[in-house]
């Protein structure tokens, strides 16, 4: 039997406890970045042996204290949260998540798997393509992973790759996803907004069908299709005068006062930048389901809502 301590950077836990039973070791030696197993390339933040006079070893692994936080504040500064991110992503996962560096120099495949079943690859969680353990062989799963474009991006691609595609339609949708400081769920929260998730598939496809590696086009629609042949200042530019919003997309959700609350929550919070007409868009739509009579969104935000956190955490069902 083996034993090994998982803790956080900081956690002096086990060296207080040593001392409160006065038992005596040494540190063997300690690393920063370097592998737990034989298999794998992936780095841990750090690692230290403890000696004992009996001859036993205690092996201590640290891991970084991520910022987690469904409800972060983005219109203040976020640079701890982008140096964790930026630290974990380059020095850990070699610039990808979804991805793992075998020992031999070849590629894994790194799956998360949620509680309800739900699975794929490391930050790169899509909703509208989630294949569930409890349901789907491992066929079917990888199948599902590499069959669609956007979750085979994740893949194929660096991270940093994917934000500069992002980032230069929707800064605050990458600024979200690396704010809210949860690697997991990457994905979902950069592509949320449907208007940023097309222009991420057209730029894909794109770059996949000059390379060859799209040759069916018999399943993309032809909306899209005409849109193929566009540069992509051209796709900028189209996206740029969509009057298509996050407004539009819940519209087309249907009205649940509780989701409506939420949203002008994380507005206020910066998870989503709008002009002064579409927030009174929203707010009309809001009064129109409820019979009020509001003229500022921020007067519907419930600040003391206890149960809204529970609710960021199901948005997405994981």
């Amino acid at each position: 039997m083996k034993l090994k301590i998982h803790t956080i950077i900081g956690d002096e836990t086990i060296f207080n406890i040593l001392e409160k039973i006065d038992y005596k070791y040494n540190i063997k030696y300690q690393e920063e970045y370097s592998s737990d197993n034989s298999t794998l390339n992936k780095a841990n933040r750090q690692r230290m042996f403890l000696q004992f006079l009996n001859g036993y070893e205690l092996e201590i692994e640290f891991a970084k204290l991520f910022k987690p936080d469904l409800a972060v504040d983005l219109n203040n500064d976020i640079e701890e949260q982008i140096g964790i991110f930026t630290e974990d992503l380059v020095k850990s996962q070699a610039g990808n998540f979804s991805t793992v560096i075998n020992s031999n120099d070849t590629k894994g495949l790194d799956f998360l798997i949620n509680y309800n079943g739900n699975i794929s690859t490391w930050s790169n969680y899509q909703t509208y393509n989630s294949p569930n353990l409890y349901v789907d062989d491992y066929e079917v799963i990888v199948s599902k992973v590499f069959n669609d474009l956007i979750s085979y991006s994740f893949l194929k691609e660096s991270l940093n790759y994917i934000i500069k595609i992002v980032e230069k339609v929707n800064p605050i949708a990458v600024k979200r996803a690396i704010g809210i400081n949860i690697r997991d769920y990457f994905g979902m929260y950069l592509l949320y907004e449907n208007k940023t998730l097309l222009y991420y598939y057209i730029i894909l496809l794109k770059k996949y069908m000059s390379a060859n590696m799209i040759i069916n086009l018999e399943q993309i629609p032809r909306e899209i299709k005409d849109f193929i042949e566009f540069n992509e200042e051209d796709l900028m530019e189209f996206y740029n005068k969509s009057e298509y919003t996050i407004i539009t997309q819940y519209k087309e959700r249907g009205f649940i006062k509780e989701e409506w609350e939420d949203l002008f929550f994380l507005i206020s919070k910066g998870h989503f930048i709008l002009n002064d007409m579409q927030l009174k868009e929203a707010v009309n739509y809001y009064n129109e389901n409820t019979s009020q009579k509001y003229e500022n969104y921020k007067e519907i935000i419930k600040n003391n809502d206890e149960n809204r956190y529970k609710r960021l955490l199901k948005r997405f069902n994981v």
